[in-house]
């Protein structure tokens, strides 16, 4: 009961937090957990250091994005889990700064 208890809450989003996608295209783009739009650009091009031309192809943002409406075939199969703070399309919020990875 208690462990049961305890992995639901787990999966309960903090209430503060707002999911945006970014789209790039009818079916790509990048998802964010964040506590406003500005801290999801923060994320995005700051702490996972996103290129400055990835800007220039996003072509709109949704706030508060129904992960249902996604792309199930690409997006939704995956994406990190999108009820913490961070990038979970590309999974960056399972890994380290983009600069770290590749050592930019």
């Amino acid at each position: 009961m208690a462990i049961e208890h305890f992995s639901q809450n787990m999966l309960l989003k903090n209430p503060l937090l707002i999911r945006y996608w970014f789209y790039t295209g009818p079916v790509t783009g990048y998802g964010v957990t964040a506590f406003s739009l500005d801290d999801a650009k923060n994320l995005l091009f700051i702490k996972y250091g996103l290129p400055a031309h990835a800007l220039e192809e996003i072509e709109g943002i949704i706030e508060d994005v129904d992960l249902q409406t996604l792309n199930i075939s690409h997006v939704r199969r995956n994406m990190g889990p999108p009820n913490f703070r961070g990038v979970w399309y590309p999974r960056f919020n399972l890994s380290e700064p983009i600069q770290q990875i590749y050592q930019l």
